[in-house]
């Protein structure tokens, strides 16, 4: 699909940070190997990521969550026999096969956890890990990391902001998510983001599209996704398919 805007831009990023780091016999070239997608939820970032980003390389995707460990990310013993022994995380698989490291929810990193992406996130040129297991590694010149969060640019510590080669605001759902629904819902889709105080996630307008498709009526449909809001946002609805 023909993509447009932002959406044409952060594919224009991805395939340039893909196709600048697979390139041979460019040892002076500066590594742009970082990117990071931020906006409201539902517009299909992470999605987005992991497709363009994984053409041709091996995808290693970690969610961050609030209680999440260093270990979950690094890597951590797993008993084998009567031993134990190592086990890479996601971040340190895609350092060592030269692939992607696709971070969800990156904002919600702290502690110890915002502390080793600082790390992982380092300049290719001097970044530099001792695991527990006593081994010394750093990535591949092809490793590349894109990142995705919900929330405000201004919620991301400013060091680990500063670790990004580019940073791209997306604020509206994929053109090929839109795509999925009917005619009279793309447009009421589309139009919700235009106002970040209110906006209706696009996931919930694909579920009242999957649940008219099972039979339920408009109003059941509406009231099973859109909550409190589902008679303004039924109305819309309705207005928009006459």
């Amino acid at each position: 699909m023909e993509l447009t805007g932002t959406w044409k831009l952060a594919r224009s990023a991805i395939s340039s940070i893909t196709e600048n780091n697979e390139t041979k016999g460019t040892a002076n070239r500066p590594k742009v190997n970082r990117i990071l997608l931020y906006g409201p939820t539902g517009t299909g970032k992470t999605t987005f990521a992991i497709k363009e980003a994984g053409k041709g390389k091996n995808v290693h995707p970690v969610t961050v969550t609030e209680d999440m460990s260093v270990a979950e990310l690094i890597g951590h013993w797993v008993p084998k026999g009567k031993e134990f022994v190592w086990h890479d995380g996601p971040a340190i698989r895609a350092w060592k096969d030269g692939g992607v490291l696709v971070i969800n929810e990156i904002d919600l990193a702290s502690g110890s956890v915002l502390t080793a992406l600082m790390s992982i996130l380092d300049d290719l040129e001097i970044a530099l890990l001792e695991l527990p297991n006593n081994e010394v590694i750093s990535p591949q010149k092809s490793f590349i990391c894109v990142a995705t969060m919900n929330g405000p640019i201004d919620s991301l510590p400013d060091a680990l902001r500063d670790r990004f080669d580019i940073v791209l605001k997306i604020s509206e759902p994929h053109p090929e998510a839109l795509e999925t629904l009917p005619e009279n819902l793309r447009k009421i889709a589309k139009n919700s983001y235009t106002d970040e105080e209110n906006i209706v996630p696009f996931r919930r307008f694909k579920a009242y599209h999957a649940l008219k498709e099972q039979g339920f009526t408009d109003e059941e449909a509406a009231v099973m996704t859109f909550g409190e809001d589902y008679e303004e946002i039924l109305n819309t609805i309705r207005l928009e398919a006459r």
